[in-house]
C-alpha cells in the first residue's frame, strides 16, 4: 500500500465519521422536536378541556343571573 492509499483512505473515513455525526446530531434534534410538539399537542388539549369546563361554568352562571333578573322582576310588580 502507498501512501496516497492510504491518505485517501483516512479521507474516506474521516468523511464517513463527519457524516455520521451529522446524522446523530439530526436524529437527535428530530427526536427532540418530535417530543416538544407531543408535549405541545398535550398541553393544548388540556387547555381546550379546560376551556369547556370554564364555558359550561359561565353558561350556568349566565343562567342563574338569568332567573334571578326575571324573579326579582316577576317580585317586583304590583298589578
Amino acid at each position: 500500500m502507498t501512501w496516497e492509499i492510504l491518505m485517501g483512505l483516512l479521507t474516506l473515513l474521516t468523511a464517513l465519521a463527519g457524516l455520521a455525526k451529522t446524522i446523530t446530531n439530526n436524529t437527535r434534534a428530530l427526536t427532540e422536536i418530535r417530543c416538544t410538539v407531543s408535549a405541545l399537542n398535550d398541553t393544548v388539549l388540556q387547555q381546550r378541556r379546560d376551556l369547556g369546563a370554564i364555558r359550561e361554568q359561565l353558561q350556568n352562571l349566565i343562567l342563574r343571573v338569568h332567573d334571578l333578573e326575571r324573579e326579582m322582576g316577576e317580585g317586583g310588580r304590583h298589578d
